[in-house]
Formats: structure tokens, sequence, C-alpha cells
């Protein structure tokens, strides 16, 4: 409760000066792919109409199923009540945003504590996790600021990978599968990271029960993420979009550009040369 109630404090205070913008710049009767909050607008509108035709978003018109083309982003309809209620896709996000920031926080300070650190430090940590999204300087692309999927994630498959059982299996795949509905880009990462690392998380692969659970919760989550996954997967195949070798070779980072800072770093940031990464 303590670690919540500051992170609350914490998010609505870094929202004030920003609120306005996000209201000021909401979408009203346009759909743009530049505007997140047109994203929260349509799935909650989709979810009115049992998700008929939900992949047929008004966007990149005449192409079909372009939706796909983009992060759907089904988590947001947790926030559709306040769409419903004020009309504001502009409200909707800015409380998505700001419980976003709230459960970053939240979940840092869980892991941290579960790790062993102290109330004090796990309080500090948990702060310092809610302000990283928006050092990233994008909150306009408010599928990177929810973080606390992946922590969820990493601490649920520690918990899993030490003692396994059908209720860690469970929440392994219900974590995965709100990631996945939260943000494809930090699921796909995640994936990789989660693979490299599975000799330190899995200490207890050498037992029977760690494997059935597993596998059990591998088929759940590769059930759950399937509904997603398996219609974007179709409909990407379908118009046989391939980007050239030159152009992904041109588009990709080099080792330089991690060692170039952004143009807003307080320190020698506008100073640097060459490409800035950024989250996305």
């Amino acid at each position: 409760m303590y670690a919540l109630t500051s992170q609350l404090k914490f998010s609505c205070g870094l929202r004030v000066g920003e609120t306005k913008q996000a209201l000021i710049s909401h979408c009203v009767g346009t759909f743009s792919t530049n505007n997140e909050k047109c994203h929260l607008w349509w799935n909650a509108d989709r979810l009115t109409h049992g998700y008929h035709g939900y992949w047929q978003a008004p966007i990149f018109f005449p192409a079909d199923s372009t939706f796909a083309f983009s992060e759907p982003q089904p988590a947001t309809v947790l926030v559709a009540p306040v769409y419903w209620l004020t009309g504001s896709p502009a409200a909707a996000y800015n409380v998505y945003l700001i419980l976003s920031l709230c459960l970053n926080g939240v979940f840092t300070f869980a892991v941290l504590r579960n790790q062993g650190c102290r109330r004090v430090l796990s309080t500090i940590g948990a702060v310092m996790m809610a302000w990283l999204p928006l050092g990233l300087d994008q909150l306009e692309v408010i599928q990177l600021v929810p973080i606390w999927p992946m922590l969820w994630i990493w601490d649920v498959v520690r918990r899993h990978g030490s003692h396994p059982t059908t209720f860690t299996a469970i929440e392994s795949a219900l974590a995965y599968t709100v990631c996945f509905y939260t943000c494809i880009h930090h699921t796909l990462f995640l994936s990789v990271i989660l693979t490299a690392t599975s000799w330190i998380l899995f200490s207890a692969y050498r037992t029977k029960q760690f494997w059935i659970t597993s596998l059990f919760a591998l088929g759940l989550a590769m059930v759950l993420v399937g509904i997603v996954f398996l219609p974007i997967r179709q409909m990407l195949h379908g118009d046989s979009f391939e980007r050239s070798k030159e152009l992904v070779a041109h588009q990709s980072a080099t080792p330089r550009d991690l060692f170039s800072l952004p143009q807003n770093a307080i320190l020698f940031g506008a100073k640097q040369q060459g490409f800035h990464l950024s989250a996305g």
C-alpha cells in the first residue's frame, strides 16, 4: 500500500504539466496512426461490437486488415469505461498512462522486495522505474510505457524456474499474454532475453514437475497469444510484405550507435553526432 500510494502521487504529479497537451491533441472523429489515443478509441469501440471488424481499422485506406500493421494493444480495453463515460479518448489515454506508470513502480517494488531488498531501497527503485518511460520522451508511443508486464514475467519465471507448480505455470502464461497484449515490441525482445537466460532462471530443470508444468504453461500461452498473433501473421503474410536486405541494413543499429546519447540528454546530448537510438 505504501508503494502504491507513492507511485500514485508521483505519477499524477508528473502528469500535471502534460495532461493539457494530451487533451488538446486528441483526435475527434478521425483516426491517425500517429495518435495512440485513437488506438484506445478503436479497441473500446470494437468491444461494443463484439470485436466485429476489429482488424479493419480506418487507416491506410484502401488497404485491407490494416490494424494488423500497427500495435493493436488490446490491453487498452481496460480503460474503455473511461472513454464510454467521458467520450474522450484523451481522458482514457491519460488514465491508461497514469495506471501504467503506477504499475511500473508497484511491480518494481514487488520484484525488489522478493529479492530481499529493504522497503526504502525498493521504493526508490520503484520511483526510478516510474520515471524511466518519461525519460524516453516518447509518451505519445503509449505501448512503450508499460514496463510492468515484463517485470511480472521476470518475477514469475524466476519463481517457476526454482519451484515449479501448476499455479506458477498458469501465472507465467498469463503474464506473457498480458505482455503481448500490451506491447508486441516489448514481448519480442523479452522473448529473446528469456531464451538466452533460461539456463540461469530454470534451476529446477532436472525435475519432472518442471517439464510438465512448463509445457503446460507454454501451451496455454500459445493459445492465448495465438488469438491475436495468428490473425496478424495471416494478414501480413497475405500482403507478401517484406523489406529488402538493403533497407534492413540501412535501418539497423551499429555498435557505434549504442554510444550516441539522445538529443534531449541532460549532458552532452545535443552535441552527439550520428543516429540516436530510441526504445522503438
